[in-house]
This record gives structure tokens, C-alpha cells and sequence, in this order.
């Protein structure tokens, strides 16, 4: 007896793939999301020989997101015995660090790798100059350079501290001015302090129960179907918009108004559409 054959898979369209492709840059980068932007307030300036002037970030600030985000070191992230070398230059002694660093995503270790270095002696006018520091520094300087590669500080290295709007920008995210200066009361951070909004949904409580309704929509979908009809749906589209600007820590992966034990709107929906067309293809 033949095996009936199998339900043709219908194509995909060309906003299917565009959704997947949102889904996977979005998961790709929700690491350098989080990790992505820098306090201003933990910087400072520096200039070095030959006119070259920068932005150096605080160790302990990279210290303090990494353990946010992965949790304590040496159980979410932390680095294996670093190795060093030196070198000498001229009048002068180099010392380089190699540091494996690791941390844990999705319930696996990951290995990265940094390289920094410092000046155990330096040649200046007056003499030498022995810096009993330097291997601490290069150490520092390793550890850094090796979780820039999954995020932290990256508005830094990308030289947008340079641009003052952004500079204006990022210090009011993470210091929002007094609303009222005798009192020092904080101004609102996001739509979640507002008494009016501009939109379909004009204060916060109605934007909340609209995100709720939109909740129990998603969880009481069966077929892709109804997800592609709601996707389409123009006042779910409003709403999408609105709920960005006004409540971005309910929408938004790794935010840092993010409710705790709450799955962003972006996370769940995601997760609903993948859901549904691994059911489909099950089916078929």
C-alpha cells in the first residue's frame, strides 16, 4: 500500500522571508542591543602622543553591564588566566596581555579573545619611568577589547561619542533632567510616566490594556493565517508604532525599562509566528 503523499508546501512570500530575516537580525543582535550603549557618565576623554584623543570607557562599567546582562563572573561570563609578553623597544619595555574570556548564551559557553597592552618602562624627558601598573592596565585593556566583539561599548568604538547629538542624545536616556528643579523629581523616561499620549491610544493605562488584549490575541492564534491577518491589520500596525515610542520596554528585547519576568511583545510575537509555521509544517 503507497504512503499518501505529502501536502504540497505553499511558497513563500516575499514578506515571509522579509519577517524571517527581521526575526534573525533582531535575535543576532540582541546581545549588541543590550550591550550596545554607553553611559556617558562612565567615560572620560584621554590624548596620547602624536594628537591621537579618544574615548576610554571605565573598566568597572564594562564589568557592571556584562554582569547585568550574563549575570556574576565566573557563573555568566568571566575570563581564563591571561597570558603575557614582553617586549622591548628601544628605551623603552611593552607589555602585551592575551585573555580568553567566555560568556553564556542560550545555556552555552562562548570564547572570545582580547589583546591589550600597556608600557612597563617609558622613556620621557625627565628619565625612565616605571609603572608598577602596567600589568593590570594591559590585563583591563584585554578584557575589553574582547567583549567589544559581542557589543559593549559599542557607540564608542563606532566613534559616535564624537557626534554631539548623539552625546546629548544617550546622556538624557541614562540621566533624564528634573521636571522639577527644587524638588529633584525625574522626568518621565518613557511613555509609562506620561499622562497624555499622541495617538490612537491617549494615556498610558489604554496603551497597557491594548497591549494585553494583544497578548491573548497571540496566544489564542492556531494557524499562520490569523498571524499574517493580524500582522496586517492596520490599527495592530498603529498600535505597533505607538507601543514602540510610548512603551518601548514592553515592546522591545533587552531593553532597559523592561519589566521583570516579562517577555517583550517583539520576543513573543516572533516566537507565536515560529510556532505557528512549524505547526503548519508539521501538518503538511
Amino acid at each position: 500500500m503507497n504512503a499518501p503523499a505529502k501536502k504540497p508546501q505553499a511558497a513563500e512570500t516575499v514578506e515571509d522571508v522579509l519577517a524571517k530575516m527581521d526575526e534573525q537580525r533582531s535575535k543576532n543582535l540582541s546581545i549588541w542591543t543590550a550591550l550596545g550603549k554607553t553611559d556617558p557618565k562612565h567615560t572620560k576623554q584621554f590624548s596620547r602622543a602624536g594628537g591621537f584623543k579618544g574615548t576610554a570607557i571605565k573598566p568597572i562599567w564594562i564589568t557592571q553591564r556584562l554582569t547585568e546582562q550574563f549575570g556574576p563572573c565566573g557563573e555568566g561570563w568571566g575570563f581564563e588566566r591571561p597570558e603575557f609578553q614582553l617586549v622591548n623597544a628601544a628605551n623603552e619595555i611593552l607589555v602585551y596581555c592575551t585573555v580568553t574570556a567566555w560568556y553564556v548564551h542560550d545555556g552555552k559557553q562562548h570564547f572570545i579573545y582580547g589583546v591589550g597592552g600597556d608600557k612597563v618602562v617609558t622613556q620621557r624627558q625627565s628619565g625612565s619611568f616605571n609603572d608598577d601598573e602596567a600589568f593590570k592596565k594591559a590585563f583591563t585593556d584585554a578584557l575589553g577589547n574582547a567583549f567589544k566583539f559581542v557589543g559593549v561599548g559599542a557607540d564608542v568604538h563606532m566613534g559616535l561619542f564624537e557626534d554631539s547629538k548623539y552625546l546629548a542624545e544617550v546622556t538624557a536616556e541614562f540621566h533624564p533632567k528634573p521636571d522639577n528643579p527644587a524638588t529633584g523629581e525625574r522626568g518621565p523616561r518613557s511613555g509609562a510616566q506620561k499622562t497624555h499620549l499622541d495617538g490612537p491610544y491617549d494615556t498610558v493605562p489604554k496603551l497597557e490594556k491594548a497591549a494585553k488584549e494583544f497578548v491573548r490575541t497571540l496566544n489564542g492564534m492556531s494557524t499562520l493565517a490569523e498571524f499574517d491577518e493580524l500582522r496586517d491589520d492596520k490599527e495592530v500596525q498603529a498600535f505597533v508604532v505607538q507601543c514602540k515610542r510610548d512603551l518601548p520596554g514592553w515592546w522591545f528585547a533587552n531593553h532597559r525599562d523592561n519589566p521583570p519576568d516579562f517577555i517583550p511583545l517583539e520576543v513573543l510575537a516572533a516566537n507565536t509566528r515560529r510556532g505557528l509555521a512549524a505547526l503548519e509544517t508539521e501538518k503538511a
